[in-house]
């Protein structure tokens, strides 16, 4: 919300250098910590409203489920950040940017859908009410993120690529998930993390 301040302050120069995904940013600036750090710039209150609630929707829900493997739910959210940020930029022709927790919220609702395919969900299409199975709003999601890419479904101002970054992310981690990789490295990170604290 920062982003209402007027173009020509300070704040615009930070937020635009260290609060957005671009080719410029990233690539030529080097400017790595953006691909975090863009997740949570947003540049309306309707934008961010719309990820808040989706965050607190499927978050509490994959929280509960990562917590039984010991593995703490900002490892997925920072995870999945970097992971549709650099999609988006895999996809994009250098001349476009990306802000919003969005691919981080699809990654939450991917991941979540697939723990829980039959749990029903309700979202709201021109104003009229749908409620259906999750799997199939993921299906739906990816498909309609894939026409996104083509051009061939909604606004150009909408980072298409992001959202396909994040349900893909959310499917990925799902798969490890289910064979117990996370946890494992959760538990060598913590190992070497001991390990290192014993040595300094």
């Amino acid at each position: 919300l920062v982003w209402q301040f007027p173009n020509s302050s300070s704040v615009t120069k930070i937020l635009r250098n260290h609060f957005v995904t671009s080719s410029y940013n990233v690539i030529r600036r080097k400017r790595y910590h953006s691909l975090i750090l863009s997740s949570f710039s947003h540049a309306s209150f309707h934008h961010l409203a719309i990820n808040l609630y989706a965050y607190l929707t499927f978050g509490r829900s994959v929280k509960q489920v990562l917590q039984h493997q010991g593995i703490g739910v900002w490892s997925f959210v920072i995870s999945a950040a970097i992971f549709g940020n650099i999609v988006f930029l895999a996809f994009d022709r250098g001349q476009g940017s990306c802000v919003g927790l969005s691919g981080v919220t699809l990654a939450l609702l991917a991941f979540d859908a697939l723990v829980y395919p039959t749990k029903e969900l309700r979202l709201f299409v021109s104003f009229i009410p749908i409620t259906l199975p999750a799997y199939y709003l993921f299906l739906g999601l990816v498909g309609f993120s894939v026409l996104g890419i083509l051009g061939a479904a909604g606004g150009s101002n909408v980072a298409h690529s992001t959202h396909l970054g994040g349900l893909v992310f959310g499917f990925l981690f799902y798969k490890a998930f289910k064979r117990g990789w996370p946890r494992r490295w959760n538990y060598r990170l913590r190992k070497a993390y001991r390990a290192m604290k014993g040595i300094v």
